[in-house]
């Protein structure tokens, strides 16, 4: 048997152990019900693009024609400007981006390209 200082030490650490897993019980706990709370609360919304410019027809068109101006400062006023540029001259949303957005838009993503063709009104 364990000296009296031995055994108190020995239940006190019995003690600490116990009060964390209840704590994280208690937390597992109220994760669960808030997960269930916000699913229930919270319907799902359609995909909107994250970036706010982007979300309506104008403000895309208006952010592509700026990419656009980039890429043309970058390879010169003759210079082809292409999706792969907008991306990495201009600093612009991805190619994969741009064809998904361009589609949501209703426009083409090859044949109607480059964004300076495209009609103020969405088609």
């Amino acid at each position: 048997m364990l000296p009296d200082p031995f055994d108190k030490l020995v239940e006190y650490a019995r003690l600490q152990v116990e009060r964390e897993k209840l704590k994280l019980q208690r937390k597992a706990l109220h994760k669960k019900k808030a997960a269930a709370a916000a699913a229930v609360d919270k319907p799902r919304r359609a995909y909107g693009p994250r970036d706010k410019d982007h979300r309506t027809y104008e403000g895309f068109r208006l952010a592509m024609l700026g990419y656009e101006k980039a890429v043309r400062e970058v390879v010169g006023a003759d210079g082809e400007v292409t999706h792969e540029a907008v991306y990495a001259d201009a600093g612009g949303p991805t190619t994969r981006t741009q064809r998904r957005r361009m589609n949501r838009y209703g426009l083409r993503y090859v044949l109607d390209w480059p964004p300076s063709t495209w009609p103020v009104v969405p088609p």
